[in-house]
């Protein structure tokens, strides 16, 4: 089902929006094929073929119309985050992060635009994270990922966010932007309960999070939005995420290709993440739902 993207300008990628067709990657082999278990519908069965017809409206109040809210002044919260633990052997990227992601205000056009697919804005913009992280004393740091290729991730066991250590001694504007942006998806892990318990709807939403994150940047420093860096943070994370969900192809197939591949294995929600309800309309999670199902069934098949 098209899903109908507002017209923003977002910085050029070479090649075009990145096609992602899950093949070989995440797809469980026929002794391990997942039956999806859907939330309740109101209907004994729930047929997605039911919305094909149904189309999420373009967005009402255009970019230029939407105005950015004030950031608050860093001097404001500058002692919470020396007052985190390890604070006092904190890397000044992180740092510096940290005070970033406090200054991110969701731009609400495009909040509004990604809750009307199915993400559940966790933050309405970075103070509200960056207290989540100080109320919850969560340390932020640097840790080895090994041959991971995950930028960030969420230890609830150890309280801690961590951010791969590759990314450490760049102290580039871009780079720290970047790494809060990463800090505010990884800060939607742990909001909630926090748990351990991730699924496809949990990492849409935090997904969400970095993109709103790296457009408030976009918008408010042109050299950022000019930004050509070969960094993985920014082209194969931040930014490549706000370039598919503002895809202008309607039915949204990069987005779900690629959500897909990271993905695809994951349950489709959990009692903290439920997928949101939207009248009329079909959250994304369902439609990566139906591709999964679709491309499962063929391998059983084949």
């Amino acid at each position: 089902m098209p899903l109908t993207s507002p017209s923003v300008a977002l910085p050029s990628f070479a090649g075009g929006v990145p096609q992602f067709d899950g093949a070989d990657r995440g797809v469980p082999s026929r002794r391990t094929m997942v039956t999806w278990q859907l939330p309740p519908t109101g209907q004994d069965t729930l047929s997605l073929s039911a919305f094909q017809t149904k189309n999420t409206p373009p967005l009402a109040v255009p970019p230029q119309q939407s105005p950015l809210p004030k950031a608050p002044d860093p001097a404001t919260y500058r002692s919470a985050i020396a007052a985190l633990p390890g604070a006092e052997s904190m890397p000044p990227e992180i740092y510096h992060a940290l005070i970033e992601l406090g200054q991110i205000q969701n731009p609400p056009w495009a909040d509004t635009y990604l809750r009307s697919i199915g993400v559940d804005v966790l933050f309405k913009n970075g103070m509200e994270a960056l207290n989540l992280i100080t109320s919850k004393g969560i340390r932020v740091d640097f840790g080895d990922m090994g041959n991971s290729k995950a930028h960030a991730q969420w230890l609830k066991d150890e309280n801690l966010i961590m951010i791969n250590q590759r990314y450490q001694g760049d102290t580039s504007k871009a780079t720290l932007y970047a790494i809060s942006e990463a800090i505010y998806h990884e800060a939607g892990h742990a909001s909630r309960n926090g748990d351990n318990q991730a699924s496809i709807q949990e990492e849409i939403n935090c997904l969400g999070m970095n993109t709103l994150g790296y457009l408030y940047h976009v918008m408010t420093d042109a050299d950022y939005a000019a930004n050509t860096s070969n960094s993985r943070l920014i082209q194969d994370g931040v930014a490549l995420y706000a370039k598919l969900f503002f895809d202008p192809d309607p039915n949204k197939l990069a987005l779900i290709g690629r959500v897909i591949e990271k993905y695809g294995y994951l349950p489709a929600h959990t009692p903290d993440h439920p997928i949101p309800v939207l009248p009329g309309k079909v959250p994304l999670t369902y439609l990566v739902l139906e591709q999964l199902q679709n491309r499962r069934a063929k391998e059983w098949i084949g």
